[in-house]
């Protein structure tokens, strides 16, 4: 067990520091769950990790940038063109364009 009062008041001190408002120390549990899924681990690790009992409550906690989105989306077009039948030369249907966020 640590001190948490010294925790805090070492928190409080450096968010009025870096003139930070409206933060709770809770927030470093979503900015963790946040940035292990940025890196790509896997949902059930993250779950584990937080010591949620549900997939649900650790989506709430592990926020998807929408880079992230545009570049699974865009690593479909590894695979699509070449399952699609679209050779290299050919154009690619709109479907198939690089999205952009």
């Amino acid at each position: 067990m640590f001190p948490t009062n010294s925790v805090k008041k070492s928190l409080a001190t450096a968010l009025k520091r870096a003139r930070i408002s409206n933060f709770r120390f809770h927030d470093l549990r979503h900015c963790f769950a946040s940035t292990l899924a940025a890196q790509g681990t896997d949902l059930l690790s993250i779950r584990d990790l937080l010591g949620h009992t549900t997939l649900e409550m650790t989506m709430r906690y592990s926020h998807v940038s929408n880079a992230k989105v545009r570049d699974a989306v865009n690593s479909l077009l590894d695979v699509l063109p070449q399952t699609a039948g679209i050779g290299a030369d050919a154009s690619v249907p709109l479907l198939y364009k690089r999205y952009e966020v």
